[in-house]
């Protein structure tokens, strides 16, 4: 939630530009990449994101595909990884990295260095009301 306040504070969509990592995430387990590819993956897709608030506040429809090509740019991240493409170093956290350009330039969350839960998916189900960021 702390990287995802900071994206809809800058105007930014989080679905469509988080969507890349998470496509890039399924890709390479898919795939059983080994640690340096999905490191590769995720670095690749760190630039993929888009979609701003505005597709949705100005009335217009483009945000309904924002998600699907932004997943599939995450699958393809993933793909020319596997084949060898090499992701930028700080990638995430560079000068001109991912936080910098959407969040600001705020460092990653402590908990993004945590492993990740794997009964917490049990608790994960649906929004009850869904709603877009903007509302």
């Amino acid at each position: 939630e702390e990287v995802a306040l900071q994206l809809m504070q800058r105007g930014f969509r989080c679905s469509p530009v988080m969507a890349p990592f998470a496509a890039a995430a399924a890709f390479a387990r898919a795939a059983a990449m080994p640690q340096k590819g999905v490191a590769a993956a995720l670095s690749i897709s760190s630039l993929l994101g888009r979609g701003t608030l505005q597709a949705v506040a100005g009335g217009g429809d483009d945000w309904r595909w924002q998600v699907a090509t932004a997943a599939r740019d995450g699958a393809l991240a993933a793909s020319v990884a596997q084949a060898g493409v090499k992701g930028p170093a700080l990638a995430l956290e560079g000068s001109n990295g991912f936080l910098a350009a959407y969040c600001g330039g705020k460092a990653a969350p402590s908990r993004w260095s945590e492993l990740p839960q794997l009964s917490s998916i049990h608790a994960v189900w649906q929004k009850h009301f869904p709603t877009l960021g903007d509302n």
